[in-house]
């Protein structure tokens, strides 16, 4: 582990968003690494590694690496989701189950894997990526909608946990949006 470049992990490194924040943070000589479920047809450059994150053994056993090789990260930004929108009628339990593995349990996975080793590596920060929908449910986001609140409430209860040990630069309402998003 000899990398002068900070670590950052982005957990849901997809079109958009997740690759948006590791071009960023390439460019401010990070070492950025993306964890993508699918990775793209395209190339894009960027140091993606395919993992399904709901794989705790997989997943602990990648991001064990990438801290062996690297060091702990100075941030982690978790950006899964899946998105179901249908009614609740139509909605499965299995539909409900897929969205909260997908983002609040990968989001467990991921923090168990870092946070300790962020700790010991002097601080950083842990970023969970919300939506309208952690905040308030609409029609037909039942699945998704539950799934983005329990995101919301385990993110609280890591800031008040992890605050004190230099996981840094906590806030829960940031309304950050696209200009192209008509909300």
């Amino acid at each position: 582990m000899n990398n002068p470049q900070p670590l950052i992990i982005v957990a849901g490194a997809g079109a958009g968003l997740g690759q948006s924040l590791l071009h960023r943070f390439e460019a401010g000589e990070y070492k950025a690494i993306g964890l993508v479920r699918t990775l793209p047809t395209q190339p894009t450059n960027l140091d993606l590694h395919q993992i399904d994150l709901t794989d705790s053994a997989a997943a602990i056993a990648l991001i064990t690496d990438l801290i062996s090789t690297y060091g702990p990260p100075k941030v982690v930004i978790h950006n899964t989701a899946e998105l179901i929108i249908q009614p609740f009628a139509e909605t499965t339990l299995e539909d409900f189950e897929r969205c909260w593995q997908s983002m609040v349990q990968a989001a467990i996975i991921v923090a168990q894997s870092v946070l300790q080793p962020m700790v010991r590596g002097g601080g950083g920060a842990f970023i969970v990526s919300g939506a309208t929908a952690s905040l308030r449910g609409g029609a037909k986001f039942s699945a998704f909608a539950s799934a983005k609140f329990a995101l919301r409430g385990l993110t609280q209860s890591l800031a008040r946990e992890y605050q004190p040990a230099g996981i840094s630069a906590w806030s829960h309402e940031i309304d950050l949006r696209p200009r192209t998003e008509n909300f």
